[in-house]
């Protein structure tokens, strides 16, 4: 430990006294290592938060059939969600809204690389209809949305055969069962959207502001010893 230096100081009356010498150069020095504590911590939280998983894109719709916002005459037998990263295929849900309001949740969903296929229900009712999906990336971090298209006919219409005679043929009402949807409709609840996207975000910004508000609180002790040390 180094001895304090002083200097004297000529007071009125013809008195002195010792007034230590502050020392500007260990002071500087100080400062400057606490000031690159800090540097060092800043760039260590900026490479993890770069490298974080949950700063990096997550897996996204790429395309799908039928196509988000269009209009389908032909209903097909199969959907397909097409992502740009593969799908886990233990969890994979699917669901099937239609303009009724009913959601039919799809038990029998295939999972091949990153496109995700299954089977339309039966006798869908025309209108707007969506499919709700939450798949989980292989980033490990679930991602939800939906597709939206509006449906003009459930399906290509049964070619008839033909017939003999030419007396016009009496035609039958549709009955209520053919429009209404079917009984076998859930009630699931579609998949809510997901919202750790940025929790990782924040918890490394709460990291960041943490390490300098400890560096500050460092930096004020050390003064504040070292200012007593030379008293």
């Amino acid at each position: 430990m180094s001895i304090p230096q002083h200097r004297v100081v000529a007071l009125p009356g013809g008195s002195a006294r010792a007034v230590p010498v502050v020392d500007v150069v260990g002071l500087v020095g100080a400062v400057r290592a606490v000031a690159a504590a800090v540097a060092v911590l800043v760039m260590t939280v900026a490479v993890a938060l770069v490298g974080s998983p949950g700063a990096s894109a997550h897996a996204a719709l790429r395309s799908s059939t039928p196509a988000d916002g269009s209009v389908v005459n032909e209903l097909p037998e199969n959907y397909e969600l097409t992502f740009n990263e593969n799908v886990d295929p233990n969890f994979a849900q699917v669901v099937i809204a239609d303009s009724g309001g009913a959601t039919h949740a799809q038990s029998d969903v295939t999972v091949r690389g990153a496109s995700v296929t299954g089977a339309f229900p039966q006798d869908l009712p025309t209108g707007q209809t969506q499919i709700r999906f939450r798949i989980v990336s292989a980033d490990g971090h679930p991602v939800s949305g939906s597709v939206s298209f509006d449906l003009q006919a459930t399906g290509p219409a049964p070619a008839q055969s033909p017939t003999t005679t030419t007396a016009p043929t009496a035609t039958t009402a549709p009955t209520a069962a053919a429009t209404a949807p079917t009984a076998a409709a859930t009630t699931e609840a579609a998949p809510t959207p997901d919202t750790s996207r940025g929790a990782a975000v924040g918890n490394v910004t709460m990291l960041v502001l943490g390490g300098l508000g400890l560096s500050v609180f460092a930096l004020v002790v050390f003064l504040l010893v070292r200012a007593d040390r030379r008293r």
